[in-house]
């Protein structure tokens, strides 16, 4: 028990720049659970999984010619090479070489996941999530086998050809799997369109929205506020944490921006920053700007950085202690 605490512990602690500003948010409104999909539809096929890898495509799900998500050729060569050095390692890397290759395996359709679309896995939406788990594991085993074909040999040359080696075997698919994905339509293309009500897109814009704003998150999309209660386009730049806003016609009138409101948001007009409020739709309204261009912006709380401190320290912490103790068994 005092260990599954430790683990627990340690899990929120290092966790906490992810989860103290997710339940920030969470507390702050309320928001659309996660879309359920039938598990059976988004499981991978073995063959394609491996076809994929040994492409070592990054496209994911993004495209209609059959890519996938997979593991990368650098992790299905680890688990070729793991066969041979099986016998050699300690209980501890045979166990993570195991359950790699069988949370691999599970992702697939080698699982009935049609039997299992009312069990608690049910939540989890798409089988190929298990990859995230599956590729930390055999990334271990990888850097294993690394070390033991390292230090096979002497030779100050040979060490550096396995380097050499190493860094290619890396470097060269991950680069020309990128240049690759660069060429596809998809990723180029519009990430969201709105059109006669339909709106379409990869991200699920919906469930990151407040609970309150569907009705009107193809406005939003479309760059379309209210200006004295008239539709108007809005030109929307990005920059680091925030969105400029520009329209003709809005000093000094009632503003309704094309941006839903969050905990941490904060609207400036000019340099200044000004008060907001929300209409039904969870839309930001301001009255009476001086200019016809607003930010808003994203301020992380107090909170947010205690939780950034929090994780950043656990997790050198944590290194810390693993060194001291590799160290102390050299």
């Amino acid at each position: 028990m005092l260990s599954l605490a430790k683990s627990i512990g340690l899990f929120v602690l290092s966790s906490a720049i992810f989860l103290f500003p997710f339940l920030e948010q969470e507390r702050f409104q309320k928001f659309l659970p996660p879309s359920i999909n039938p598990l059976h539809s988004t499981e991978l096929t073995l063959s394609n999984l491996v076809l994929q890898s040994l492409n070592n495509n990054l496209n994911g799900a993004l495209t209609t010619s059959g890519s996938t998500y997979n593991i990368g050729i650098v992790l299905l060569i680890a688990i070729f090479i793991g066969f041979f050095q099986y016998k050699s390692w300690k209980l501890f890397y045979r166990v993570v070489f195991i359950f790699g290759i069988i949370i691999t395996l599970f992702t697939t359709n080698i699982i009935p996941w049609l039997s299992l679309e009312h069990s608690v896995l049910k939540i989890i939406q798409f089988p190929w999530r298990f990859l995230g788990i599956a590729s930390l594991m055999l990334s271990i085993i990888a850097g294993k086998e690394f070390i033991v074909l390292y230090n096979t040999n002497n030779i100050i040359r040979d060490k550096c050809c396995i380097l050499a080696a190493m860094f290619a075997l890396i470097f060269i698919p991950w680069f020309s799997g990128i240049q690759t994905f660069k060429l596809q339509p998809e990723a180029r293309a519009i990430i969201y369109r709105y059109d006669n009500q339909n709106l379409d897109g990869p991200l699920f814009l919906d469930q990151y929205s407040p609970a309150v704003s569907q009705s009107k998150l193809g406005d939003n999309v479309n760059h379309v506020g209210l200006v004295n209660k008239n539709k108007t386009k809005f030109d929307v730049i990005s920059n680091i944490n925030g969105l400029t806003l520009t329209a003709q016609g809005i000093r000094g009138t009632k503003v309704t921006l094309p941006v839903f409101d969050y905990k941490n948001i904060y609207v400036y007009d000019g340099a200044k920053k000004i008060k907001h409020t929300t209409d039904k739709y969870a839309r930001i309204v301001v009255h009476n700007p001086k200019t016809n261009k607003l930010m808003v912006r994203f301020i992380p709380s107090f909170l947010d950085y205690v939780a950034i401190i929090i994780s950043i320290t656990t997790w050198i912490v944590c290194f810390a202690i693993y060194m001291f103790h590799k160290l102390k068994l050299l």
